[in-house]
């Protein structure tokens, strides 16, 4: 087997994008990159007449280049702008052994192609530290990538670096990088309270709504009852489905259209009733449920969904999709159903598309799913354009109608994550009907008129395949809530007693520590009691909620974690410091979950009486 085919296999296994590049067969021009002979035997890159590697030893230029990046701490990210012939980032990846990551961000479509072509990178390509963004192939997938890598436990330990000559070169897309690479941070810190706002709300909602779970549906209970041949229509809220959504009545009953809860006004406005409607957010607001008859809609929401939303409009037929909580997962086993997570993808369309994936559905039909702000307008109905864009915020890509659009970050989220399950999922077909908004690569294009016509033929009995799924938690069954809770409540109490005493015992042992005089005994019994408080609590299922509506305490203890000092003695002393202060807050937030569970389970006792 050739080098390129090698490499092409190796390719094929970790990105997707670039081998679908080059299998493609596209040509090349290739004038101003050569691949040369350095006096080692070593095959080295010449751009624009510049060598790339050292003449005569390029892997011990590359060794002697990295020696600042080695061996940086665990979960370490190095940014490295330029591949060259591929050595810098093996010297880096042999340095450092531990959980570190390489991200190579290369600016030459010719240099990838020529290594690709001469020179054996199969180590680098099937190294999972290892990831490569070409520019002019998938660097627009550089800002998800960088989102994927670069977190707040790692931003004091990550690198970001140029191979030689790279600078000089190929300034503007260095700067373009860096650019990247900075709002990245930027974002991060938006993100970080955020997360930590929508953490303690999605706990409190996902307590909360245990109080719907009596005579709900799981959206499980779907897959094997949906017809493998029926189409699907998401229905978003972007500014194009003004276009369109009349047309919705042609589908009805030939194909199964859910709704995201910011479209539903508009689509119940043209008396066109959706089969489902969905909701993920934890506070979306409660304005977008005020129309009338949304009640007897089927309801497909989140168990973190808004809790006031639930409480408005009462569904008729509440069906729960995804939960990563095991405490829900579990309750829904004991009455023969399941519950398991799906890639919700990071917003409402996303999530339904997920949904509708894990149903079995074979053909997608995406309207109102511009990801972009089409007129300079963000959703349907809007009065109000934006015209102002901040670069640290929105990007300007080529729109489905040749139009250059400006496109929220986020929304480039959600437009990678349509891109790769279209790619991933050879067997689906996504048919982008959206008539308006930014291309998505690996999916059809085409009217949605001309997609109902050509997919949806069939008529289907859609009311009655809802109907089929089992309600839970009905008769002497709606007991096992109360009882969950019940549970709950006894564990999160243990909680506050075990994390109290190990802060405790942690302020012991730094004392012991700092004065330099302790017992060495007493600080492994502090160990081995910590060690135990730990396991139960991480193998407890009520875990991920306390660290969910403690996303603050977890951020902090993993801020600086793997960042260890050189002293033992200061290193023990860092760890009890920072473990005290991580179970103080626990303990002290932890009352807070208790008292919602309290009033749940009084909710529901009340109920029965």
């Amino acid at each position: 087997m050739s080098i390129y085919n090698k490499n092409l296999e190796a390719l094929s296994i970790n990105n997707q994008f670039l081998y679908e590049y080059l299998h493609s067969g596209k040509s090349t021009d290739v004038d101003h990159v050569k691949v040369e002979f350095a006096k080692n035997g070593d095959i080295i890159i010449n751009s624009h007449n510049v060598y790339l590697n050292s003449r005569y030893n390029p892997s011990a230029e590359a060794e002697k280049y990295m020696q600042d990046m080695e061996k940086l701490p665990d979960e370490a990210i190095l940014v490295m702008f330029g591949l060259a012939n591929g050595a810098f980032a093996k010297a880096f990846l042999q340095m450092n052994k531990k959980n570190t990551h390489c991200l190579v961000v290369e600016p030459d479509i010719e240099i990838f192609v020529q290594v690709m072509k001469n020179i054996d990178i199969t180590d680098l390509l099937t190294d999972n530290r290892f990831q490569l963004i070409v520019y002019g192939i998938n660097d627009r997938n550089l800002e998800q990538v960088m989102s994927g890598l670069l977190k707040s436990y790692n931003k004091n330990t990550n690198q970001h670096i140029a191979a030689p000559k790279y600078g000089q070169l190929y300034p503007d897309k260095l700067n373009a990088m860096i650019t990247v690479l900075n709002e990245q941070y930027d974002r991060q810190k938006i993100e970080y309270n955020t997360l930590i706002q929508n953490g303690i709300k999605g706990c409190k909602n996902s307590f909360y709504n245990a109080r719907f779970f009596e005579n709900c549906r799981s959206s499980d209970d779907l897959i094997g009852r949906i017809p493998v041949d029926m189409p699907a229509i998401v229905v978003s809220a972007g500014p194009s489905l003004a276009k369109n959504v009349h047309l919705l009545e042609k589908a009805k009953g030939k194909a199964f259209i859910i709704c995201t809860d910011t479209a539903i006004n508009a689509v119940l406005a043209t008396g066109i009733k959706p089969d489902m409607v969905i909701g993920v957010d934890y506070e979306k607001p409660l304005e977008l449920f005020m129309a009338q008859g949304l009640s007897d809609i089927p309801f497909l929401a989140d168990t973190d969904f808004n809790t006031e939303v639930l409480e408005y409009v009462q569904p008729k037929n509440l069906f729960f999709s995804t939960s990563d909580e095991r405490t829900w997962q579990k309750l829904f086993l004991k009455v023969g159903s399941s519950f398991t997570s799906i890639d919700a993808g990071g917003s409402v369309a996303t999530a339904a598309i997920s949904s509708l994936v894990k149903w079995g559905i074979k053909k997608i039909i995406l309207i109102g799913q511009d990801l972009a702000l089409t007129g300079n307008k963000e959703h349907v109905g809007d009065v109000e354009e934006v015209t102002e864009f901040d670069e640290r915020h929105y990007k300007f890509i080529e729109g489905i109608d040749g139009d250059i659009l400006p496109v929220r970050f986020d929304f480039l989220i959600y437009l990678r994550w349509i891109e790769e399950l279209a790619f991933n999922n050879k067997d689906i077909e996504i048919i982008d009907a959206t008539e308006g908004g930014i291309k998505k690569r690996n999916t059809s294009i085409m009217s949605l008129e001309a997609a109902i016509d050509k997919f949806c033929g069939n008529i289907y009995d859609i009311d009655g395949i809802l109907e089929s799924v089992p309600r839970l938690f009905t008769g002497e069954s709606s007991r096992l809530i109360v009882d969950e809770l019940q549970q709950m409540k006894n564990n999160l109490k243990r909680f506050i007693d075990d994390f109290s005493k190990v802060v405790e015992y942690c302020k012991e042992g730094s004392d012991m520590l700092t004065r330099g005089c302790y017992d060495i005994k007493r600080l492994k019994e502090i160990n081995a009691f910590m060690g135990e408080v730990d396991d139960f609590f991480v193998n407890s299922d009520e875990a991920l909620f306390v660290n969910k509506f403690m996303g603050q305490a977890e951020e902090q203890m993993a801020d600086d974690f793997y960042i260890e000092e050189e002293n033992e003695i200061d290193e023990a002393v860092r760890m009890y410091n920072k473990s005290a202060s991580y179970y103080k807050m626990l303990a002290d937030a932890i009352p807070e979950l208790v008292s919602i569970l309290e009033e749940t389970e009084k909710y529901l006792t009340d109920k029965k009486e």
